[in-house]
This record gives structure tokens, C-alpha cells and sequence, in this order.
């Protein structure tokens, strides 16, 4: 994995806002899934994809782009960068309201006990 060096690339970390009413910032972010998978035995696969925002070098619009750092499976796949990857995920667990997520070294605890009603940005 190693450092991620926007500049050479042309990009910068850039603030966005998700939610009507919110002020733009930075966001590091954790999306994780579940997608059907055909022609596999166990008929599914939990991915995940730490992302980030960004826009590019002399960019005249504001709004930035979804830049997929990293993503990963429960099952062997096929990364476009890198070709075939390994299963990096090992558990993906429910206790209650708190959804834990661990893939290789990384461990995430999220409560979604809270519902707190949102109003997306019309940008999105």
C-alpha cells in the first residue's frame, strides 16, 4: 500500500459536504457491503473500500471526485490495478445495534442504533 502521493498524480484531498446544512470537510471514509456473486458456492461477498475526495490539479469546478483508495473482498478477486487479490476480510459481525468489521489489521465498530434523519446535498 504504502503513502498516498496525490500530488504526483495531478490531485489534492479536497472538502465536500454530504448533507444539506453541513459546513465541507474532509472526509476518510469506510463503505462496507454486500454483493451477490453468481457461479460462487457461498453466493455473496462482503467488500470494502476506504475512499476519500479529490480534485484535480486546476480544476475550475468545486465539486470534488470519489477516489476509491483501497478495496477488498471476503472472496478472492479481481482487482483493475493489481489483478487478482487475495480475501482480505476475516469477520464481519452483528451484536445488537454495533456492526464490527475486521480486515486484515483493521477494525471497525459502527452503532447504527441512532437514527439521525439527514437531508442529502442537492449537489449529490
Amino acid at each position: 500500500s504504502g503513502v498516498l502521493n496525490l500530488p504526483l498524480l495531478g490531485l489534492s484531498m479536497a472538502p465536500t459536504r454530504t448533507h444539506a446544512g453541513e459546513h465541507s470537510k474532509f472526509y476518510f471514509m469506510l463503505n462496507v457491503y454486500t454483493s451477490e456473486i453468481e457461479g460462487d458456492p457461498s453466493g455473496e461477498a462482503t467488500r470494502f473500500e476506504y475512499s476519500v475526495f479529490v480534485k484535480k490539479e486546476g480544476q475550475e469546478s468545486d465539486r470534488p471526485f470519489y477516489m476509491v483508495i483501497e478495496a477488498g473482498s471476503s472472496n478472492a478477486s479481481i482487482d483493475p490495478v493489481y489483478g487478482e487479490t487475495p480475501a482480505k476480510i476475516s469477520t464481519i459481525t452483528r451484536d445488537g445495534d454495533v456492526i464490527s468489521f475486521q480486515a486484515d489489521e483493521f477494525v471497525a465498530s459502527i452503532d447504527i442504533g441512532e437514527n439521525t434523519p439527514l437531508t442529502v446535498d442537492p449537489e449529490w
